[in-house]
């Protein structure tokens, strides 16, 4: 889809084909559990650890409202309403990208700044089995 959006931060993100320009954010983490093994035969007596399964997290971006035709909101919005799984795809300004399946787990309607300041707009997606990051290109 076409977007009169601009790329901010150097970086972009498509979700289901959608561009999500003008982001001025992005956080995530990512985490594994970590299982504490006690046992009084332990050789050091000290509490042992197991990694358990790696939680890829979530992933946020904040980003201007552009209610236009043009703009990626409704579509945005249709997705979450949806409950569409998809691949959201981020490409940063070195060109190294992170590459996802993922859920738009929350999704704010437009909120409203100083007067004639833009609206932002922040999404979080939750990212469903392993992603996938890619170097820069050599």
């Amino acid at each position: 889809m076409a977007t009169n959006s601009i790329t901010s931060l150097g970086m972009t993100a498509v979700f289901n084909d959608n561009t999500i320009g003008e982001c001025q954010s992005i956080s995530g983490t990512r985490s594994v559990e970590v299982f504490p093994i006690k046992s009084f035969g332990s050789t050091n007596n000290c509490v042992e650890k197991l990694a358990g399964l790696i939680d890829e997290g979530q992933i946020s971006l904040s980003f201007y409202y552009d209610g236009s035709a043009a703009g990626v909101y409704n579509d945005l919005n249709t997705d979450f309403q949806a409950r569409t799984s998809a691949t959201l795809l981020i490409t940063f300004s070195d060109t190294s990208t992170v590459s996802v399946t993922a859920l738009i787990s929350s999704f704010d309607w437009p909120s409203a700044g100083a007067p004639g300041e833009p609206h932002m707009v922040n999404i979080t997606f939750d990212v469903s089995g392993k992603g996938t990051y890619t170097d820069v290109a050599a």
